[in-house]
């Protein structure tokens, strides 16, 4: 069973918020996104900036910052088995992220 060792809301888009997070086997994910968007909940490992020549961060043509996995995995299955355990757990530990959504339709820390 997932833990959620620590929450921090920051509304952004559909992001809700940043969360570290530990799985059984010892492993702590650090600056894991928790989203949400049109009642669909997903968690996503942390990425980093993807940095141009000019050591700013690159932009695809559509003018969006470029970002890179720091993590992945193997199938879909596998990411959406991962992201279910994070929110299985966030719900059983944080329950006020859910109901401030439902209440508000905005989470603002």
């Amino acid at each position: 069973m997932f833990t959620i060792d620590r929450f921090a809301f920051y509304k952004e888009g559909s992001m809700v918020g940043h969360a570290v997070v530990s799985t059984p086997a010892g492993i702590i994910f650090h600056d894991v996104s928790i989203h949400e968007r049109s009642g669909m909940w997903f968690a996503v490992p942390s990425r980093r900036p993807v940095l141009g020549p000019d050591g700013r961060q690159a932009r695809d043509p559509s003018g969006r910052q470029v970002w890179a996995p720091v993590m992945s995995f193997r199938t879909d299955d596998l990411r959406d088995k991962f992201s279910a355990a994070v929110i299985q757990a966030l719900r059983r530990q944080h329950p006020e992220v859910f109901e401030m959504k439902a209440q508000h339709g905005d989470v603002s820390g």
